[in-house]
């Protein structure tokens, strides 16, 4: 965008999302709404909307899980239109196919998204997502880890997938403990709210040992 207060307006938006609070989307779709309203052109905020819609209905806090993610679809796609070069675009585009289980396209959107990015972490993460849903668990395992070191200031989810990679390639011990690592960082960053992952997580490995 050449408009420097819509610019301003999605990074103030994005810095309430990055929290990862339940209780924020509301604020952040607001104030990403006024980017908009100040540049019906820019991509990113519709991404950054469609993302909120998205986290909704995959932890719970909607009333309709499905029409958030109608609602998300909506927003990515109409970022899309605007702007095919954004790579979280695609990262989005892969969450959302995978959800509908269109495996194929959900590939092609996590490999456009690495190609657009190629350090992204997020594309990064995505990716390994959708390669351990197909099967591919030594591949995911790989890109999982990159997206690690790309991005070293990681989101305390990224260990969770990084646990569930361990666990399909039979790390169980190192699963185990990304698990833990997992638990003690979102209770530190007040995201308790996602403990149950590392729970489930513990409670799969611990089996296999």
């Amino acid at each position: 965008t050449d408009d420097l207060n819509a610019f301003l307006k999605y990074l103030h938006a994005r810095s309430h999302f990055a929290h990862g609070k339940l209780d924020n989307y509301t604020l952040v779709r607001q104030i990403a709404q006024e980017a908009i309203e100040l540049d019906d052109q820019y991509s990113v905020p519709y991404v950054l909307i469609a993302y909120t819609h998205y986290y909704d209905a995959k932890q719970g806090s909607s009333d309709s899980r499905e029409k958030s993610f109608e609602m998300a679809e909506v927003f990515v796609r109409k970022a899309e239109t605007l702007d095919d070069s954004y790579p979280d675009t695609h990262v989005l585009m892969g969450f959302l196919f995978l959800y509908k289980k269109q495996f194929d396209e959900a590939l092609n959107a996590g490999r456009k998204a690495i190609a657009l990015g190629p350090n992204n972490a997020e594309a990064h993460m995505i990716m390994a997502h959708i390669l351990r849903f197909i099967g591919e668990f030594e591949e995911a395992f790989t890109m999982v880890n990159r997206a690690l070191r790309l991005e070293p200031s990681y989101p305390s989810f990224y260990l969770t997938e990084l646990a569930m990679c361990q666990y399909y390639t039979g790390r169980y011990q190192e699963a185990v403990e990304s698990a833990k690592d997992f638990m003690t960082m979102a209770e530190e960053r007040g995201d308790s709210e996602l403990l149950y992952f590392g729970h489930t997580s513990l409670a799969m490995n611990y089996v296999r040992l």
